[in-house]
């Protein structure tokens, strides 16, 4: 009986450590330091109006060991026009209205992207933790420059088509040229590691991060976030973080996952991201903020960026204000 026992004992103690190997091995904080620590640029992907990736980074930043590991957040949703309001705002003591900092995310390409409550969270985190800790952590606008009081058409066109380049220049000048350490919070299309077909383009889509990768090939550590009907059945819980490989089940061909990639793609998942992130929920949900709502002047100016932007973003606007006004 004492033999079964240890026996018994031994079995369980066995699968209690393999089930703590396997958590540890899927933790989303360790993963991510861990690239860090490494020196690599750490780049998350979003998905638009979810707000569980971004949710997710509020709370591995409220960490404190975490909030040590990096020096930048370079963001998307910034154009840098307001870099020196961002770096007033989260960095010093001036005390600069939330009303004016919202210009950040409001004055951008694909403004309606950013809409959600749950960036305005992120830099209020940011302004809280910085203002509560000796280590600071500074916000990196990586859109560039640009006045949305002057700008054309033609300029938007521009922009718009130049703004993976626009990205690499701002994360070389602010982070590579100065040896900082960096999460890079981008929408996921941006994150890719090498070239993707999209079922729009006839010519391959170069991502900031291929730029990237491509400037300086392993400088990079990328997260892809689940998405609705992407076909990875997965039995992992959510809030894993999971290594991907050639040989992993998750490691599904590009075209599999989404009618957005080309049928002509050969690659598959784990040549354009090294982890898969599940999320609570692939529901694009995200509540609105309510500065969003309420603002009748800002939709006002919605109205007229319809007239500049692209016609798919003007019907996206268009639609946004017959649900909202």
């Amino acid at each position: 009986m004492q033999v079964l026992k240890r026996i018994g004992f031994v079995i369980l103690a066995s699968v209690c450590f393999a089930s703590s190997v396997k958590a540890a091995n899927y933790d989303y904080d360790s993963q991510l330091n861990k690239a860090l620590h490494a020196n690599k640029l750490v780049a998350i992907g979003d998905v638009h109006g979810s707000e569980h990736v971004v949710t997710r980074l509020i709370k591995y930043l409220d960490e404190p060991n975490n909030w040590q590991q990096l020096d930048d957040l370079v963001v998307e949703f910034g154009n840098a026009r307001y870099q020196d309001l961002a770096d007033q705002y989260l960095l010093s003591k001036q005390n600069i209205s939330i009303d004016d900092v919202r210009h950040i995310w409001r004055d951008t390409l694909y403004f309606m992207a950013w809409q959600y409550d749950v960036y305005e969270q992120l830099v209020l985190k940011l302004k809280q933790l910085n203002s509560t800790r000796e280590h600071k952590v500074r916000l990196v606008l990586a859109e560039p420059a640009m006045n949305w009081q002057t700008l054309s058409k033609e300029d938007w066109q521009k922009l718009e088509r130049s703004r993976e380049t626009g990205y690499l220049e701002s994360i070389n000048q602010h982070v590579v040229a100065k040896q900082r350490r960096a999460i890079l919070l981008f929408g996921a299309f941006h994150t890719f590691k090498q070239p993707v077909v999209i079922s729009t383009q006839a010519s391959p889509f170069n991502s900031v991060i291929t730029l990237l990768e491509q400037q300086k090939p392993g400088s990079t550590y990328t997260v892809w976030p689940a998405m609705k009907n992407d076909d990875i059945a997965s039995s992992y819980p959510a809030d894993s973080l999971i290594p991907l490989s050639a040989n992993s089940s998750l490691n599904k061909p590009l075209a599999s996952m989404s009618k957005r990639f080309a049928t002509s793609n050969s690659i598959s998942l784990a040549d354009v991201a090294d982890a898969y992130y599940v999320l609570k929920s692939t529901d694009r949900n995200a509540p609105l903020s309510d500065a969003v709502l309420n603002d009748q002047a800002w939709h006002k100016e919605l109205k007229r960026r319809a007239e500049i932007v692209s016609p798919r973003s003007a019907k996206q606007i268009h639609s946004w204000l017959s649900q909202h006004n």
